[in-house]
């Protein structure tokens, strides 16, 4: 899981957004915007669209990275 405040903005300094103001700006409630702060849960699609519009993070950045195994 990626943790919004640790991801690069070109818009905005995420390190320092409190829950409300995230919940606020992506129509999210405080304790989910507090979980996507901490890492604890990634957005859904329509979230990770909103974040990117708010704060310039693309839902690309919200992927792991997959590992592939050797054939």
């Amino acid at each position: 899981m990626c943790e919004l405040r640790r991801m690069k903005s070109p818009v905005r300094t995420i390190d320092t957004l409190r829950p409300t103001e995230v919940a606020r700006t992506v129509q999210v409630s405080v304790s989910h915007a507090s979980e996507l702060l901490s890492g604890r849960k990634s957005p859904s699609l329509a979230v990770a669209v909103k974040i990117e519009r708010a704060f310039g993070i693309p839902p690309s950045a919200w992927l792991e990275p997959r590992t592939e195994r050797a054939a």
